[in-house]
């Protein structure tokens, strides 16, 4: 297996649905561990607690996809706890994933991961 870089984003609302397991700190533990697993680094941690998923303007999630889409990419990889924490609305979660997918980075969540999912897994 060879270790791959990755990014990762974690996310709380604002509204208090999305319970302690799905804290900041709980996701950002789930992701480490499953990226140890796999065998993966993790470069950086964008955090963005109180911020819904239906804002157009999240500063953490525009820069992680600014320099996971850059000419250097610098991961292979970006790593959520659950894809809702990615995106909620389908045209936000098609369009940023295309982005990712189109400069060669997979997204991949924990709570979501299968055979395919796996960051291993051939594309």
């Amino acid at each position: 297996m060879t270790s791959k870089l990755a990014y990762a984003y974690v996310r709380v609302s604002d509204d208090g649905n999305d319970g302690e397991a799905t804290s900041v700190a709980a996701q950002t533990a789930a992701i480490r561990a499953f990226a140890a697993k796999e065998g993966n680094s993790l470069v950086h941690v964008f955090k963005e607690p109180s911020v819904s998923a239906h804002e157009i303007v999240r500063e953490q999630f525009d820069r992680m996809i600014a320099q996971a889409t850059s000419t250097s990419r610098p991961v292979a990889m970006i790593i959520v706890y659950e894809l809702s924490r990615f995106a909620r609305h389908p045209l936000t979660h098609f369009v940023s994933e295309s982005k990712l997918s189109g400069a060669g980075v997979k997204l991949v969540s924990v709570m979501e991961a299968g055979p395919t999912d796996a960051p291993d897994a051939d594309a």
